[in-house]
């Protein structure tokens, strides 16, 4: 998956991320459905339905956002060749990816953010995804991530899954809560990063986060209907 050597990339995690320069828009087009039926109304991108500043607490600042092909995004895992081939396998169009951090740190609050939202072909290459991420990065991650748990959450979607992921920086452990999920063919994560053990939420915030995103997806969704 990706490799990371400081805070900024670290943070990026997930194939966003998870993840970057510029805002660039991209209409959804065909891919947001739910089943085979449901689209967003024309003029809905990606990145009105990702989070902003105003999502989070006071503080955080964006690096505006970049959307990702296949080729972009699998060139920051440890395999591009092979990471690449499996969001093809997968059906991956694109997605938009975003990050944010937050200076001075708060405790009980994570300080970094990412959020990604990735159109697949259908319906099953979304939801493979979700299902097979994790071995994804674990795989082509491995040069910082040492540890991965699966968490209970509410389920959010067609499917939604919370993990907490340990990496390894500078000798120190940095927790990852990421929680990711599907509607239709529209696949989105959050990642927060804690760099700081009093920055460990238990993922609070990621589950909170995931579903802002969740409700805009839901929403542009069902104006489409």
């Amino acid at each position: 998956m990706l490799r990371f050597h400081n805070r900024t990339q670290a943070t990026r995690f997930v194939f966003t991320t998870v993840t970057l320069i510029g805002v660039m828009l991209v209409l959804i087009g065909s891919g947001l459905t739910r089943g085979m039926a449901a689209q967003p109304s024309e003029g809905d991108a990606l990145w009105q339905l990702s989070l902003t500043e105003t999502d989070l607490l006071p503080g955080f600042i964006s690096d505006g956002g970049e959307v990702l092909d296949n080729a972009s995004l699998a060139a920051r895992s440890d395999d591009p060749a092979a990471v690449q081939q499996q969001f093809d396998a997968w059906g991956r169009i694109d997605g938009y990816h975003i990050l944010f951090l937050r200076v001075p740190a708060a405790d009980g609050y994570p300080s970094g953010v990412a959020a990604s939202i990735d159109r697949y072909q259908d319906t099953a290459g979304a939801a493979a995804a979700v299902a097979g991420m994790p071995d994804l990065v674990m795989t082509y991650g491995a040069s910082y991530y040492v540890a991965a748990e699966p968490l209970d959450a509410p389920t959010l979607g067609d499917e939604g899954a919370l993990m907490r992921l340990t990496g390894r920086e500078d000798g120190r452990d940095v927790v990852h809560y990421w929680y990711r999920f599907h509607i239709g063919a529209l696949y989105a994560d959050v990642t927060t990063a804690a760099f700081r053990p009093e920055e460990d939420d238990g993922g609070a915030a990621a589950v909170a986060l995931a579903t802002v995103v969740h409700e805009r997806i839901d929403h542009a969704t069902r104006t489409r209907e």
